[in-house]
């Protein structure tokens, strides 16, 4: 690797051809682990963006069963994560999916998918709180632009919460419909994407986010967790109109003021959602397909897509003819009278040329502290995991694959323990060098004994705290088998985080013989999560998605 920073022109064209042959040199991030498991003879098999989750609760799919005698299994990922299985099946045979249903026509290039059909529609909206609102002079009913929203940014106004554009549709839409707002040409190009104006416009929007998530649906319950909290942190968000619905209802039903909604007037996102076939089944299952688009097209389905998953259909338009005021609002701002201008999306190469932009050099920058475990309990597949999951994040050709790579201004922590911590080290920016020679460093022996988690994660704080940045988002990552057994106590972590206001998720991942009965604590405190990184590459780039698109 050269020793010189990688430029952004040479990232682009590097994550171009990385992304393009992703099907030869990366596996696929395996599927959420909470669906449903085992495979039902005949059953038609969905790999859905996340979004299709609100259909599914509203048991939409359970009535087709009922109906058809087709049993339907949907299986979730990110969109990103679908990308990656579209080009991996465009080039590869595939036995087990029988369809993909996607957040945008973006992540579903060349001719995989069949039959394409758009289920439903729903605008990328904001939401901001009515005070915050009020104070800006942004009324329930009216729209704003972007010029708007960055002088609200420039105010110091808005601590929004916005899905990760290089993981989410929903983030990448709203990236987009800005990019296209901001751009000087009707049609953007990679150029546009190089001026100073672009770039800094860009940073002031993306400056403002205070939480992000890997997917808009984590995002709607984080933001809901975040507001019926004692110490709410966050005043907006940019989500789907259908999860700004979703989330509203949850506020007015914890007794929390629901959020004010609008839409940029000059950078309109839209969702549309494909579902196509995925070419190679057999007829037997595209007959299968054909009575599912059937029954989601009918005037019926439709309805209930509507009225209990908040999302717009019909054949033209965005317009909702008598709509239900009890999930379109008007008193929130929910237009429904008007059909927005979508923003043209640009083509491929500027597309991928946007996101790797947003993730070295436009997002918040990330300031990440990983607590290394190398207690004695994890000789053998703890420590083989643990070493493969640096191996990912460290070597930049191997992050940029899943949009995991880290940016110029992003702080890398790495705080190896057992007993206590047994060293440190930091990295401040991505110098490819840097990075790699930190992994090899985490490859030399680290002697201790026990296992120490609080006391690691009480020292990761420690030094995320003395830092004084403001201007990242800040989280630590465990990577551990999660046998805390020696020093501090959980106690001491707890008055540690409260005593200093600490609002920094942490994160864990369970390794070799895994128990997560000490770390589930951890989360509840710091509304952090944990992930089972056991079932190889597949499942760390599961976790680190989810955690990293978190900060």
């Amino acid at each position: 690797m050269s020793n010189r920073k990688l430029s952004i022109l040479m990232a682009w064209s590097a994550l171009f051809a990385i992304l393009l042959g992703a099907c030869r040199f990366g596996p696929n991030p395996e599927p959420n682990p909470d669906i449903t498991e085992g495979v039902e003879q005949g059953e038609f098999r969905i790999e859905a963006t996340s979004v299709v989750r609100q259909l599914e609760e509203a048991g939409i799919f359970r009535d087709f069963t009922k109906r058809t005698g087709i049993p339907v299994r949907l299986d979730y990922y990110g969109d990103v994560d679908l990308l990656l299985k579209v080009e991996d099946y465009s080039q590869n045979a595939q036995e087990n999916v029988d369809a993909m249903w996607l957040g945008s026509p973006i992540w579903a290039p060349g001719r995989l998918l069949q039959d394409k059909t758009s289920i439903m529609r729903t605008y990328i909206v904001m939401g901001v709180d009515p005070s915050v609102a009020d104070q800006l002079g942004w009324e329930a009913g009216s729209t704003i632009t972007t010029g708007d929203v960055i002088k609200a940014i420039n105010d110091d106004r808005l601590k929004l919460a916005i899905p990760s554009a290089s993981q989410d549709d929903a983030g990448a839409n709203f990236l987009f419909a800005v990019i296209a707002s901001i751009s000087e040409r009707p049609f953007t190009t990679i150029e546009d994407l190089q001026t100073d104006s672009m770039q800094d416009n860009l940073k002031t929007i993306f400056s403002a986010v205070s939480g992000s998530a890997s997917d808009a649906g984590k995002l709607r319950d984080r933001f809901v967790e975040d507001q019926i909290s004692d110490n709410p942190q966050l005043n907006g968000f940019i989500l789907p109109e259908s999860m700004a619905i979703s989330a509203n209802l949850s506020l007015e039903e914890a007794g929390k003021t629901p959020m004010r909604i609008f839409y940029l007037e000059d950078a309109v996102g839209v969702q549309d959602f494909p579902l196509g076939w995925i070419s190679g089944i057999s007829e037997e299952k595209q007959n299968q397909f054909a009575q599912l688009v059937d029954y989601l097209r009918s005037d019926e389905v439709q309805a209930k897509i509507q009225s209990e998953g908040y999302f717009r259909t019909g054949i033209l338009g965005m317009e909702v003819p008598n709509p239900d005021s009890s999930v379109f609002n008007p008193d929130w701002g929910i237009i429904t009278d008007k059909n927005f201008v979508p923003a043209t999306l640009p083509k491929d190469d500027v597309i991928k040329a946007a996101l790797n932009l947003y993730q070295i050099a436009i997002k918040k920058p990330s300031e990440t502290a990983y607590c290394l475990d190398y207690s004695p309990s994890m000789y053998g597949s703890g420590e083989e995991q643990r070493n493969a999951a640096m191996q990912l994040l460290l070597d930049q050709s191997s992050a940029s694959t899943y949009l995991l790579q880290t940016g110029p201004a992003d702080v890398t922590y790495v705080l190896p323990f057992s007993n206590q911590v047994l060293d440190t080290a930091l990295v401040d920016g991505n110098d490819p060098e840097q990075l790699l020679a930190l992994y090899d460093w985490l490859l030399g022996s680290f002697a201790g004994s026990g296992t120490n988690i609080y006391g690691c994660a009480i020292e990761a704080l420690d030094a995320i705290n003395a830092s004084g940045r403001t201007d990242t988002l800040p989280a630590i990552i465990l990577l551990t088998d999660g046998r805390h057994n020696t020093g501090q106590r959980f106690r001491e972590l707890e008055r540690f985080y409260q005593e200093n206001g600490l609002m920094v998720p942490i994160f864990s991942i369970m390794l070799g013989e895994a128990n997560q009965e000490d770390l589930e604590p951890i989360a509840k405190l710091t509304k952090g999560l944990i992930c089972d990184g056991r079932a190889g590459i597949e499942s760390l780039v599961r976790c680190f998605k989810e955690f990293r698109g978190s900060n």
